[in-house]
């Protein structure tokens, strides 16, 4: 067994005392991170969080009432679904959104015939309407803005497609009162309400289609999907038969198959008539039509979306089609060779290039 020197025993010493500074050393900043970390201030204001679904021609506007002068408003605007594009501004007071439209384009119309270029004279518009507008500040495409309200009163808030652009697509949109943690994105609602929809003054683009088609008894059923739909969208559904007897039951399920409205069961009323509003966005939901007993039946069906015409019997003109309808696809061939020609058999073959070409907001970006 070896022996331990005096020599030994203060080299031990000295390398124990040492550890032990370094411990302490790393504990005081550990304390110190932690009571910076409490010293950090928690996010300020009131933050809401709205969602929705904008298409093209459409100007939803949310009132935020009563803002007082000297408060900062913030806004964040991103698309999170399809290829959406969008643009928001503040408006002081209150406005209907088909006169926005209207005045609005009517702007761009007389700078054409100025001679100018209305996509470079946007922010001159913009400024006509806007207390506050944005376009691209945000991330991508997002917008954001930042407002001190200039005078007490009641603001809207205006979300629609940047000018030109033919994109629809979901949004999260974050309404902050001097809570600019908004500006990032990321902000966490606090609870509080600082705007809502403005339903009679937004700018909802109807949907209108009209179908004919005939329930027979080897298949007394058919199911149609609808297009994707917006919360706030009102569906209206009228059908009746066109020999005059009774038409079809209806019923609307949602993505699972679980029954939202139904009408006509019995299927003994010569017209039947549905409506739904959509308390939140909505995707495959279906109208299904089913004939009585397998009696054949040859039925009129009106679909609108914000459109409550439907119900009389009576079919607006619309932006497109209620159903959910094929994707089209430009389809071209480029002939590069003929390879070889068989006379006797009348055929050919040849070296082409096929090109396809399709639009799916479902794969923007």
């Amino acid at each position: 067994m070896s022996k331990t020197t005096k020599r030994d025993r203060r080299h031990w010493i000295w390398l124990l005392a040492f550890l032990l500074s370094v411990a302490a050393l790393s504990l005081a900043a550990g304390g110190l991170a932690a009571q910076a970390q409490e010293k950090e201030e928690p996010p300020t204001g009131q933050v809401q969080v709205l969602t929705g679904y904008v298409a093209k021609g459409d100007g939803l506007l949310y009132t935020l009432p009563d803002l007082e002068a000297g408060h900062t408003l913030y806004v964040y605007l991103a698309g999170t679904s399809g290829n959406l594009d969008p643009m928001t501004g503040v408006i002081a007071g209150q406005v209907n959104g088909r006169d926005l439209q209207k005045a609005f384009w009517d702007d761009v119309d007389r700078l054409i015939a100025e001679g100018r270029d209305p996509v470079e004279a946007l922010p001159e518009i913009y400024d006509k309407y806007f207390v506050a507008w944005d376009d691209d500040s945000g991330e991508g495409y997002d917008a954001a803005l930042e407002l001190t309200i200039p005078a007490d009163g009641d603001y809207q808030l205006m979300v629609a497609l940047s000018p030109g652009q033919d994109t629809a697509g979901d949004f999260r949109l974050l309404i902050g009162l001097d809570a600019p943690q908004v500006l990032s994105g990321q902000a966490q609602a606090t609870g509080d309400v600082i705007a809502y929809l403005d339903r009679e003054n937004s700018l909802f683009d109807l949907y209108t289609q009209e179908i004919t088609g005939t329930l027979t008894a080897e298949e007394p059923e058919t199911s149609l999907v609808l297009r994707p739909l917006r919360h706030g969208d009102l569906l209206y559904v009228y059908v009746t038969a066109a020999s005059g007897g009774p038409a079809p039951a209806l019923l609307l399920t949602d993505y699972g198959q679980k029954p939202l409205r139904s009408a006509n069961l019995s299927g003994e009323q010569p017209a039947a008539t549905l409506q739904y509003e959509f308390d939140q966005n909505a995707a495959n939901y279906q109208l299904r039509l089913a004939a009585r007993d397998r009696t054949p039946i040859e039925y009129r069906l009106l679909l609108g979306v914000n459109a409550p015409q439907v119900l009389e019997g009576e079919l607006p003109a619309g932006q497109g089609p209620v159903l959910l309808e094929p994707i089209p696809v430009g389809v071209g061939v480029k002939l590069q060779q003929i390879t070889n020609v068989d006379q006797v058999a009348e055929k050919f073959s040849v070296v082409a290039e096929l090109r396809m070409e399709w639009q799916d907001p479902d794969l923007a970006f």
